[in-house]
């Protein structure tokens, strides 16, 4: 099965009734829960507590640069920050503190 485009060949091998996966239930777009719901709020800051570590991770921001591709958002207004989780600023000896101890 192959479409115009690569887009068209995945919604055709997926949604089609008569393609491998017809019959799971798989999301019918790239604008979903999965990925609307868990890149700002999952990968961006994990992705952000990464860095203020000091660890590198290639992977989590693949996926974060995958879904922006596919979806054409770049999630910057609706991700969870450091800032908006009481972190910004912290280095992370301060932010394992918090997670131990709470903001007491």
């Amino acid at each position: 099965m192959r479409e115009a485009t690569l887009v068209e060949t995945f919604q055709k091998l997926t949604f089609n009734a008569d393609g491998p996966y017809g019959g799971t239930p798989t999301p019918k777009s790239f604008d979903n829960n999965y990925i609307a719901e868990d890149v700002p709020v999952g990968l961006m800051p994990i992705a952000a507590l990464g860095t203020v570590a000091g660890v590198a991770m290639p992977a989590t921001q693949a996926l974060i640069e995958m879904a922006k591709l596919m979806t054409g958002n770049d999630y910057a207004a609706t991700r969870r920050g450091l800032d908006s989780m009481g972190l910004a600023g912290k280095d992370a000896a301060g932010i394992r503190r918090i997670v131990e101890r709470g903001f007491g």
